[in-house]
């Protein structure tokens, strides 16, 4: 075991990415730092690698690319649990967690998938690491604060250590310390958020979008977007009763766009009547005419710098 501390950053989406180089501003240390990048046209699209790898290789003593992509989570919680276990022990096979058990690590930081339960279990010293965990959606913010430790969760988590410890699961409830985002900057100081029945710290990474802006700069970037909106529409679902409260949201975003403004949006592949609900708001957002232009998810995969640059944020 080398005497060098290193800290891992384990990034799934473009998104972490852009995260993690913000976060090391904030470090200003001289850990080692090694990323390890999920490459596929699932999570980090190559594409998008290649543009900025040169940028952002000189930061880190070493990147590695894993390449896997977990099942998608669906059915009852028995089922749930027992395919994410399932999840876990295939990813436990990538050859990567040999290579950081010879690493004398002091921090982690995750995104709530099946490698950070697989470095976990393959970690010999994984009691030392401090676990931190980075948003990339805010799905995750919502989630910490709803799932607030009562007696169901608490029993819950209690027997997942249980069957952990006698190796029928896989799944640990991670302890993450801090939660690294910017989608809670209003939040009090006060509110209480927690991971896995675990409360955890918000820590805001106010210099994300100025990171987005130099990174830009620095891979000669070129847009013809000049001034545009970004609508994310990726988790809106169209009401099964009441419409009013998709009326409202609309509306009250119609006030802060400039009828001359260029309008992009997108949708989510989970999002189950995104169709439906596409189809309305567009038919909204014409009545005022606003100009649209669909971007297709897949599409923000390769290109996601191109969404960031010069664009009005909602």
């Amino acid at each position: 075991m080398i005497n060098n501390k290193f800290i891992i950053f384990y990034c799934r989406t473009s998104i972490s990415v852009i995260y993690t180089l913000a976060i090391l501003k904030i470090l200003n240390n001289k850990k080692k730092k090694i990323l390890i990048l999920n490459k596929n046209k699932a999570c980090i699209h190559p594409k998008f690698i290649k543009i900025i790898i040169k940028v952002i290789k000189p930061l880190f003593h070493k990147i590695y690319y894993v390449n896997f992509n977990n099942d998608h989570i669906k059915g009852n919680l028995i089922k749930k649990i027992l395919l994410r276990n399932k999840n876990v022990i295939n990813t436990e096979k990538l050859a990567i967690f040999k290579k950081l058990n010879s690493l004398n690590i002091e921090s982690y930081f995750g995104c709530g998938d099946e490698f950070d339960n697989a470095f976990f279990n393959s970690y010999k010293k994984n009691k030392y690491v401090n676990l931190c965990f980075m948003e990339h959606g805010y799905g995750n913010l919502i989630n910490t604060i709803i799932f607030k430790p009562n007696l169901r969760n608490t029993i819950m988590y209690r027997l997942y250590k249980v069957f952990y410890f006698f190796n029928f699961l896989k799944l640990y409830p991670l302890n993450y310390k801090f939660f690294f985002g910017i989608l809670g900057k209003n939040f009090e100081k006060n509110i209480d958020l927690y991971i896995n029945n675990n409360k955890v710290k918000y820590i805001y990474i106010k210099n994300v979008i100025k990171e987005i802006r130099q990174l830009n700069k620095k891979i000669k970037f070129k847009s013809n977007i000049k001034k545009s909106v970004m609508i994310n529409f990726s988790t809106l679902e169209y009401p099964k009763e009441n419409i009013y409260d998709l009326d409202n949201l609309i509306d009250t975003t119609l006030k802060l766009i400039n009828n001359k403004d260029y309008c992009y949006y997108t949708s989510h592949p989970r999002n189950k009547d995104k169709k439906k609900t596409i189809l309305y708001v567009k038919r909204k957002l014409l009545k005022y005419k606003i100009n649209l232009k669909f971007i297709n998810y897949k599409s923000c995969k390769k290109y996601y710098l191109k969404y960031f640059q010069k664009v009005k944020y909602i």
